[in-house]
């Protein structure tokens, strides 16, 4: 059966990218057409700034693509294990 893929929108932005296991990954700086743009190396004071939603993506970040995302919940993007 195939998987349903998950819809990715702005209110990802802030949230952490963590990896099947849990581990963090970055931060999600902003969503674009169903894309997520991460932070794969964040500071602590661009960590704050996503929190609160007020960091923007930038030419460094890594797009990930809705179809590589397993669940979202209110504080993670988490990717599938199968990648």
């Amino acid at each position: 059966m195939p998987r349903a893929m998950v819809a990715l929108s702005s209110d990802e932005k802030g949230k952490v990218l963590v990896d099947a296991e849990g581990e963090a990954l970055g931060v999600v700086t902003g969503v674009e057409d169903g894309v997520a743009f991460v932070d794969l190396d964040p500071g602590v004071g661009e960590t704050i700034l996503a929190g609160l939603g007020h960091d923007e993506a930038d030419a460094d970040d890594v797009a990930v693509e809705a179809d590589l995302v397993a669940d979202v919940t209110e504080t993670e993007v988490r990717l599938r294990g199968d990648i």
